[in-house]
Parts: C-alpha cells; sequence; structure tokens
C-alpha cells in the first residue's frame, strides 16, 4: 500500500534558477525492472513548491522509465490506483511498454499512461477509505463493499498474491480474489433459533435481526 507519498520539485539550490522535475510520488524506476501486482496507490503526488513554476511533475504515483531497448515489458496487475495527482500522467508517466491488467481506475485521474486498453481494467469511481489499522502489522486501505474492486481477479490469476492479502489474510476470501492490497473479509453469519436467519457471505444491504429470550 502507498499512501500520501510525494515527489516534489525544486530549484536545485538557491542561487541556481534551473527548476527539477518531480517524478514518480510513491514509486519512480529508471532504467529497472518493474513487476507490481495486488498494490493500492492512493493519494499519492508529484508536485512542485510554492514558489517554483516552473519546475515540471508527472507521475502521480508512477513514474517509469526503462533502459534502451527496454528487454522487458513493465507489467502492473490487479492494483488499484485513486487519487493520485501530478500535471502530467496523475497515475502514471512512463517512456516504454506497460502491461496491465485487472486493474481498478479512478474516474477522476489522468490515466492515459496507465491503464492501457486491457479490457480486464475497471475504470469508476474506487470507493475506498481512509488508511488504518485494518489488522496485520502494516496500515491498509479498505474499499466499500460495492466497489467494482470485491471478486474481480478471477481464482486463475490469483497467483501473484501468494494466497494472502498484505495483512497476511486469506485470498480470495470470496467467488475470486479483491483487486488491491487488502481481500475483504467475506463472512457468513448462521443464527438459530425457531426461525433461522442466514446473513450470506458478501452481503452489502443491511441485515436486522431480533433475538428474543
Amino acid at each position: 500500500t502507498f499512501v500520501g507519498n510525494a515527489a516534489h520539485a525544486g530549484l536545485s539550490a538557491p542561487l541556481d534558477p534551473t527548476p527539477t522535475a518531480a517524478r514518480g510520488g510513491a514509486i519512480a524506476s529508471a532504467a529497472g525492472l518493474f513487476d507490481v501486482a495486488f498494490t493500492t496507490f492512493a493519494n499519492n503526488a508529484s508536485q512542485r513548491e510554492l514558489l517554483d513554476l516552473l519546475a515540471t511533475t508527472s507521475g502521480g504515483a508512477l513514474y517509469l522509465t526503462p533502459a534502451t531497448p527496454q528487454l522487458i515489458d513493465y507489467r502492473l496487475f490487479a492494483s488499484l490506483l485513486s487519487g493520485n495527482s501530478a500535471d502530467l500522467g496523475g497515475d502514471c508517466a512512463r517512456n516504454g511498454i506497460l502491461v496491465t491488467g485487472q486493474s481498478l481506475f479512478d474516474t477522476s485521474n489522468d490515466r492515459t499512461d496507465c491503464s492501457g486498453t486491457a479490457a480486464t481494467n475497471v475504470v469508476t469511481t474506487t470507493s475506498l477509505g481512509t488508511l488504518a489499522d485494518n489488522g496485520g502489522e502494516t496500515q491498509t486501505v479498505r474499499f466499500a463493499p460495492a466497489s467494482p474492486a470485491l471478486n474481480h481477479v478471477p481464482t486463475v490469476d490469483c497467483d501473484d498474491a501468494g494466497g494472502f492479502d498484505q495483512r497476511g489474510f486469506q485470498r480470495p476470501s470470496g467467488a475470486a480474489c479483491d483487486i488491491g492490497a487488502l481481500e475483504l473479509e467475506n463472512l457468513s453469519l448462521d443464527i438459530d433459533g425457531p426461525t433461522a436467519h442466514v446473513i450470506p457471505a458478501g452481503a452489502t444491504a443491511p441485515q436486522t435481526v431480533t433475538m428474543t429470550w
């Protein structure tokens, strides 16, 4: 999970009028490999300092520049990108070839260099929460149960997750794997009594149960 990171552009020295560039708020990769799966990038930015209006910013979340020639395609899979910002490429700025799939991109982002044309990608409102303790040793970001991230990645494509999400919780927990770093818990509740009531796994509508004894 990469949340709230920033790359800053500004003057290279107090007396040097040459502006620098901010590239890759979360990850900047130059002449290296990039193969990322089941990761969440939210609210990262490439930004300039207040007085440095000539500085350039690109790749709010990702900035990718391969070696020449590019021997291996960049790969972004089953990842969730939301709220990232830069002048050029809110989600991604890149040179070279980037292969994407099964990923979710927020409609408000400049995703031109990122989402490509893969039919398995989704572009819509991401319905993300905030960075919080959702279990496990590191903080993560939950998405709403109605999010298209839920159960989007077919089980045959879950191998990159290694069977667990960032917290160490099992993947998949439902019919398929979820997009991003967190696998939403998919619990069911059976209540036995004079009349049995079952709250099914993955239920999103409010459930009311009255118990008397």
